[in-house]
């Protein structure tokens, strides 16, 4: 199904599957797992340190519910049409919900920063 962003509140993401399947493997480069956290009394998957890092913060300021790459975005700006997945959409007490994407500054390259909005970058 399809909504816009716009409507994301309105959008029923408590049943929705992680867009990626989280794996593991020798060698890779990257450093998946899963925490638990207190505040949803589940383990959630993460890809990065970083990832498992944020899934701390949500945990110690209490979100109500964790959802790792819940879905995809599609949309279209000046130079065309693109898509991405966030790594987290987290849901607060009061319903209020935050979309997350994780990635240290310096690998955010410029095809990402269309979505991301202006971004100040040191070259």
């Amino acid at each position: 199904m399809v909504w816009p962003v716009r409507d994301l509140v309105a959008v029923p993401v408590l049943g929705s599957e992680p867009v990626r399947q989280f794996t593991w493997r020798a060698r890779q480069r990257h450093r998946p797992g899963l925490q638990f956290m207190v505040s949803t009394g589940r383990h959630h998957g993460f890809e990065s340190l970083e990832e498992q890092r944020l899934l701390l913060a949500l945990d110690f300021l209490q979100a109500a519910e964790v959802l790792p790459q819940p879905f995809r975005l599609e949309f279209q700006h000046t130079e065309g049409r693109a898509a991405h997945t966030p790594d987290f959409l987290a849901i607060w007490p009061d319903g209020g919900r935050w979309l997350f994407d994780v990635r240290p500054l310096c690998i955010i390259g410029l095809d990402d920063a269309v979505w991301v909005g202006s971004i100040g970058r040191e070259e």
